[in-house]
């Protein structure tokens, strides 16, 4: 296979603090750099990690990149699910004394 026919894949990561994208590593087997790429988003070390394809395009005399894998952390906003069904809970029991403080107990 001629250079100007080979194919990279390249395996980049995000912290995602606006630092963009950096390179942990390139190949030319594609699974080997999709692997790698899951062994990295299942450290949690990276906030994004992809796999770009890369190769020359000859008859038009260009580079040619194409993200062939892509894997974001989901969000975390530190609040469950338990404590949002508590919150709820506690505000409509607040919701009632203040009712029926304010009615007298008068329904």
């Amino acid at each position: 296979m001629s250079n100007e026919n080979q194919i990279v894949y390249k395996v980049l990561t995000s912290s995602g603090s606006g630092a963009g994208w950096q390179e942990q590593g390139r190949t030319a087997d594609m699974n080997a750099a999709r692997r790698k790429a899951e062994s990295l988003h299942s450290s949690k070390k990276f906030r994004s990690v992809k796999v770009d394809k890369e190769f020359m395009d000859g008859a038009n005399d260009r580079m040619v990149s194409a993200t062939i894998f892509s894997r974001d952390m989901k969000a975390s906003t530190g609040v469950s699910i338990y404590l949002l069904l508590a919150l709820a809970a506690c505000g409509g029991l607040v919701s009632f004394v203040v009712t029926l403080f304010l009615t007298g107990g008068n329904f």
